[in-house]
């Protein structure tokens, strides 16, 4: 991970302002790889504390006296946490001047909690300095995002996920090369498909449900999967996978499925994503789904 992180962007401008004086007080990094959020966000806590190697290995077990983790793993910040934070910041760093505290998967945290953290991000005790995390700016406040300089991680390409892996796993060629394509560019969904598992499940029945044979059947297929995010998230992204030459996961459909009909397909399924988190019948969605993509494909096909 720490290689990748290295070469990207964002890495190379905090290190560079680090390096001229200029560290900032409050940071945004946007990532969309969800799963690997908090251990991009150590990375770049142990990078402004220039490198230390003591604090480094620290900060990557979460250990360190003067960086401080909200909210628990797997948790969002609460009004609690936010109370916290503000009467921590005013605590002087025990070891040297600079006090950290990282705020992972920000964009979980409702108006009201981002509203009681505004005035210490925006004018912040000497030495604190802020560390916030998200997949997305858009369920930020205008206000805190106006207070913190952006930095933005980009999906890897297949090459950088596929050298991940090489290095992390001890796997043949072709099975490294397949998971990297699958990850799309997101680290912790190529190693889910590299694991097997649900994830390589949900491949599978969205490449069949590409195909559009059978609809009724493929929809209780899918339906009992069981897991209806994680299925509808991944049929979106081996759609978006088509549309992108680098890829070539969909070997089967490559070639053969206009793109007219892929961008339709991205926005019905996004369309069901709604309808089902209104609590519309899954497997009436999902079949109402599968049918009309087939149209689509139909129709351009004749067109095109």
């Amino acid at each position: 991970m720490k290689t990748l992180l290295q070469n990207t962007l964002a890495f190379r401008i905090v290190e560079g302002k680090l390096a001229d004086g200029r560290r900032g007080h409050a940071y945004l990094l946007v990532g969309e790889d969800e799963s690997c959020l908090r251990e991009q966000l150590r990375y770049f806590a142990a990078l402004l504390y220039h490198g230390d190697a003591r604090k480094t290995s620290l900060i990557e077990r979460e250990s360190f006296v003067d960086c401080l983790y909200y909210p628990e793993v797997g948790k969002k910040l609460t009004a609690e946490n936010a109370n916290e934070i503000v009467e921590q910041s005013i605590v002087r760093p025990i070891e040297g001047d600079t006090k950290l505290f990282v705020l992972d998967s920000f964009h979980l945290a409702n108006g009201s909690v981002q509203n009681k953290l505004l005035k210490v991000l925006e004018e912040p005790p000497e030495g604190v300095v802020f560390l916030l995390g998200a997949t997305s700016t858009y369920p930020i406040l205008p206000t805190i995002l106006s207070r913190v300089e952006k930095l933005e991680l980009p999906l890897f390409s297949d090459d950088e996920v596929y050298g991940f892996l090489k290095r992390k796993y001890d796997k043949t060629e072709e099975e490294l090369s397949v998971a990297a394509k699958a990850g799309c560019g997101r680290l912790s969904r190529a190693e889910a498909f590299l694991a097997g598992g649900a994830y390589a499940d949900a491949v599978e029945l969205a490449v069949r449900a590409l195909e559009g044979k059978d609809v009724p059947a493929l929809a209780a297929e899918i339906d009992a999967f069981g897991n209806k995010e994680v299925f509808l998230s991944v049929f979106k992204t081996v759609c978006r996978d088509c549309l992108l030459p680098e890829y070539s996961i969909l070997r089967r459909e490559k070639g053969v499925y206009p793109k007219a009909a892929l961008v339709s397909a991205i926005n019905l399924i996004s369309k069901t994503e709604r309808e089902v988190k209104l609590n519309a019948n899954y497997r009436q969605a999902v079949e109402l789904l599968l049918a009309t993509i087939k149209k689509e494909k139909e129709k351009w096909s004749r067109l095109s």
